[in-house]
């Protein structure tokens, strides 16, 4: 117990190495009130404070990747103390791993897109012409995606929705549907999104093509 009342949780936080795809990955975000309010119940399973996938293949896949949490019932004394599982554990249910998602992605072109359009707008897309992978999809002007990781992360969200970016919206890939990229995942084989969840297990792995 760090202090009477008070109780540190670990929380993992996403880090994306090569600092790229942000358009593609998306990011996740704490969910927001108007979901947890919402009338027809469509985010029950989330409580105030989880995350979910915002945008990009964070929220198209979310319901993939989020697993299921698990439950523990703990027996406390009248000053909040745990005094032990209850019933030893009887009524406690285990936390369920999201599945992996696997890309075609070659993040090292995905990359190199980037840089070729850095401080500029527009679009680059590669195709593996014998398997119909994506191998690059660029759409600038683009961004860190660790920039909307960890507490920093969370106000940086917060500015963008309430004051947006000037001239253009980098969190929106200009080169893409939602279904394109759907469709284009199906017949993908290479990497995946990464990092602990509410003690879920997502791997993070690349393939370079």
């Amino acid at each position: 117990m760090f202090q009477p009342g008070f109780e540190l949780v670990l929380r993992p936080v996403r880090s994306y190495p090569y600092h790229a795809a942000a358009n593609i990955l998306g990011y996740i975000g704490e969910v927001p009130p108007f979901m947890l309010q919402d009338s027809m119940q469509r985010w029950a399973d989330y409580n105030m404070g989880d995350f979910i996938g915002r945008t990009g293949l964070e929220a198209s896949y979310e319901k993939v990747l989020m697993g299921q949490r698990g439950i523990q019932y703990l027996v406390k004394d009248n000053l909040n103390r745990p005094q032990g599982p209850l019933e030893n554990g009887e009524f406690d249910t285990a936390a369920v791993a999201g599945k992996n998602l696997r890309l075609a992605l070659d993040i090292e072109l995905q990359a190199l897109g980037e840089k070729f359009l850095k401080n500029k707008i527009g679009s680059i897309v590669a195709i593996d012409p014998q398997t119909g992978g994506v191998l690059a999809m660029v759409s600038g002007p683009t961004f860190d995606p660790n920039l909307l990781t960890g507490s920093m992360g969370v106000k940086l969200q917060q500015a963008i929705c309430r004051y947006g970016i000037p001239n253009a919206e980098p969190r929106y890939a200009g080169n893409l549907s939602t279904r394109f990229l759907h469709e284009a995942t199906h017949r993908a084989d290479g990497a995946g999104r990464g990092g602990d969840h509410e003690g879920l297990r997502i791997s993070l792995s690349w393939r370079l093509c």
